[in-house]
């Protein structure tokens, strides 16, 4: 480019930077407030014109107001947005690296291509409101399935029996057989929200930082991305407008990716943990151990399984991680037992226990015990319980305690690392591995990979640990991992173990593993390839 156009060039990606910008904070702000300000003016409460707005036709319910608003505010940011970003494909196309072409190449091929593959497969019981383009419609739109609350209505009956003194899991869990499966600790932020906004308002909130833990993970997995693209090659040139292009293209499959999807959809702290987990790996990588540490340590209040993080610190002698991680956990945990009882957190290990030798056999549970109890045709697999679990099963149990030894133990192992990109790996790896290693898994605990493949992929396309497979096994964890493949329900029934199928995600997710295990067990390789 000569020097001339640079000012030029500069100027207009400012320009659609700026008006990017504007549509999504536009579109934010009405999510978040629009409707409430409607409801002012329609009640005449909004004050001088805003009230003529409604008042001069006030002939429509409410609810045709607010539907024709979003109607109206959905399609202006949609299609402002694929303008800008067709302006700015179209105008640096030819000047972007392959990598950022490959993104956006790969991108349309996996959300498009992919799922009209899907529809068209003709899959009984399947259609577009299970795809994560659907999930994708009801975020940009604020709104979550009918019924969601998969989190939060266990939460609130657990709070509503806390008052009692029997102890809460022995009568919740195991008499009534309520699937309140979280510890106590996780119930202190429900609690504090509660007493801020009251019982009718709590909901609402929580759908809300949903939606924002949404917009976080978004906003942090290009920064990831870039981070470690800068680490893997210092000296890159970019052409106007490709680091642009590049966070968009990011940013979009973060806010396509059905395991993340999932949680927000479903009204789960998962996806607040997920979020969680994109922050935690940003301050890992740009060396703010203690924020990490003290961010894992928060995660822990709400998923104990995290805590094998402390036992990670502790052998490769990350000292500060530590030390942030266990005061933010034992500050959690002293609160919960004032407020709860240590015998009701005694009682939580009853829990662990039972789900341990239990499982669940439904298909979204994507953890080696969810596959051998649908191998071994233990427990109805199409079909969520509400109340059971799936029967006790010893070659099922057995097989659990060993994977999840085996997942642990090899994730554990080794020494502390000086290579930046082998240090991170192994990083990530024991997050990974602290969710694979779970009894139950469930499709959504698996949007921890969006963080973790924005910072896998330079690492693995500049040091290329399988060579030429590199790439393909990229793509293949990727795509496994970020749709829902219905299809893989046919074999729901079929003989011969190929019902295995039906883990697909685990599967995905364990190429991810093997790819991480790599990179931090090859250090040395930087640079070659």
């Amino acid at each position: 480019m000569s020097k001339s156009n640079a000012p030029v060039s500069l100027l207009w990606e400012r320009l659609v930077a700026v008006g990017l910008t504007v549509l999504i904070s536009g579109w934010a702000l009405y999510l978040l407030c629009g409707h409430a300000l409607i409801q002012a003016m329609y009640e005449g409460r909004a004050g001088g014109w805003l009230n003529r707005l409604i008042q001069d036709q006030a002939t429509w319910p409410l609810a045709r107001y607010w539907q024709k608003a979003d109607d109206l505010v959905f399609t202006v940011t949609a299609a402002g947005l694929l303008g800008l970003l067709g302006y700015l494909l179209a105008r640096g196309w030819r000047g972007f690296s392959a990598l950022t072409r490959g993104l956006w190449i790969f991108a349309s091929v996996n959300l498009v291509a992919v799922n009209v593959l899907l529809l068209a497969s003709g899959s009984p019981n399947f259609s577009v409101r299970r795809t994560s383009l659907h999930g994708t419609l009801n975020f940009l739109q604020g709104q979550q399935m009918a019924g969601g609350g998969d989190s939060w209505k266990p939460m609130r009956v657990a709070l509503e029996y806390l008052r009692m003194k029997q102890p809460l899991y022995t009568e919740l869990f195991f008499n009534r057989q309520t699937k309140f499966q979280y510890p106590l600790t996780s119930l202190l932020v429900i609690k504090g929200l509660r007493r801020l906004v009251g019982p009718d308002q709590l909901r609402p909130v929580l759908d809300g930082l949903s939606w924002l833990a949404m917009i976080l993970l978004a906003f942090f997995t290009p920064l990831l991305f870039e981070q470690s693209l800068s680490r893997a090659q210092p000296a890159r040139k970019e052409a106007p407008g490709e680091r642009l292009a590049r966070c968009a293209v990011l940013s979009l499959l973060a806010l396509t990716f059905y395991p993340a999807l999932r949680a927000y959809n479903l009204g789960q702290i998962q996806a607040w943990l997920n979020a969680l987990v994109a922050v935690q790996v940003w301050a890992w990588l740009t060396g703010r151990t203690r924020l990490a540490g003290a961010l894992a340590g928060a995660a822990c209040l709400i998923k104990p399984q995290q805590s094998v993080l402390l036992l990670w610190a502790l052998l490769r002698r990350r000292w500060g991680f530590l030390w942030a991680a266990f005061s933010v956990l034992a500050i959690g945990l002293t609160v919960s037992i004032v407020y709860y009882g240590w015998q009701n957190h005694v009682d939580y290990l009853r829990v662990l226990t039972f789900i341990s030798q239990h499982g669940e056999s439904y298909f979204p549970n994507q953890s080696v015990n969810g596959l051998l109890n649908r191998l071994f045709h233990n427990g109805n697999n199409l079909e969520w319980d509400y109340n059971h679990f799936a029967p006790f099963h010893p070659w099922v149990y057995a097989g659990t305690l060993l994977s999840s030894a085996l997942f642990l133990l090899w994730t554990l192992r080794g020494r502390r690392q000086r290579d930046a990109g082998a240090d991170t790996a192994d990083f990530a790896l024991m997050l990974l591995a602290s969710t694979m290693a779970s009894p139950v898994a469930w499709e959504h605990h698996y949007g921890l990979l969006v963080p973790i493949f924005a910072l896998l992929t330079p690492l693995a396309l500049q040091r290329r640990v399988f060579g030429r497979w590199t790439l393909p096994g990229l793509v293949a964890s990727y795509v496994l991992c970020s749709q829902y493949w219905t299809v893989a329900k046919w074999t729901a029934a079929a003989p011969y173990g190929l019902n295995i199928l039906q883990s697909y995600l685990f599967f995905g997710a364990l190429l991810v593993f093997v790819l991480l295990h790599q990179l931090r067990a090859q250090p040395a390789q930087a640079g070659k390839g």
